[in-house]
């Protein structure tokens, strides 16, 4: 059941367990479990910039030589946090390739510079996806 900016459990319960259980129950009933904050904590990544980042150096990932000869070709997708500085902070692959294609991935992006992402003038953090091309050379 949905109230408000809150989340609730509701449990029933059948019989014998209710007479013992239920009136405890009850009594957590009037807590949410689960609140949605209105406001990104001041050291976490914003999720709605006013200006994203944009890439400003981009460094190509090694093709692993296994990739190479199974002739493995698409896109890594990473999601990175992109800090204040314009550095990449963290970075997880959202959508893999094998071979060892999404290590390459991720160690290329690492080494990305970006312009900030900003709110109000201010360089802040915030989270933003990248695609990384593997094609093999001769295609």
């Amino acid at each position: 059941m949905w109230h408000s900016d809150f989340c609730f459990v509701t449990h029933a319960l059948r019989s014998p367990v209710e007479s013992e259980l239920l009136p405890r129950l009850l009594k957590f009933s009037q807590y949410p479990i689960y609140s949605f904050p209105q406001r990104t904590p001041p050291n976490e990544p914003a999720l709605n910039p006013e200006v994203l980042p944009r890439v400003l150096r981009r460094v190509d990932p090694e093709y692993t030589p296994e990739a190479r000869k199974a002739r493995i070709a698409g896109i890594v997708v990473v999601e990175v946090i992109v800090e204040r500085d314009g550095r990449v902070g963290a970075a997880r692959v959202l959508k893999p390739l094998p071979f060892g294609l999404s290590q390459k991935a991720v160690e290329a992006v690492r080494q990305w510079r970006f312009s900030p992402a900003t709110h109000e003038g201010k360089p802040i953090r915030a989270f933003f996806t990248v695609t990384v091309d593997f094609r093999p050379e001769d295609e």
